[in-house]
């Protein structure tokens, strides 16, 4: 099952990366974008999409990861308070005997 996933997962990012390409080659226009500060220099139409598209996503990862981060040490604190409270009540029900 495990190389099912993984052949299918090459497969994709295969399939990405032709689109990319073809996505690339296909949009070829020079164009310079215009910030408040500076201009940078003219490339093509399709690799500033591209750019987008990459450092979109990879914002996106980012700010999860953080919020994993943040649920993950909760989910560790309460594991640490429920496992005391377990504690606590194998101890009340010990001394109610």
């Amino acid at each position: 099952m495990a190389l099912i996933k993984r052949i299918t997962f090459a497969l994709c990012l295969i399939l990405l990366l032709v689109i990319g390409v073809v996505f690339t080659v296909r949009n070829d226009q020079s164009v310079a974008v215009d910030f408040l500060l500076f201009q940078t220099p003219a490339w093509s139409l399709g690799l500033w999409l591209l750019l987008a598209l990459f450092l979109g996503a990879s914002l996106g990862v980012l700010a999860s990861g953080f919020s994993l981060f943040r649920l993950r040490l909760r989910n560790r604190r309460l594991a640490k308070e429920k496992s005391r409270q377990t504690q606590e009540l194998q101890t009340f029900m010990r001394e109610k005997q």
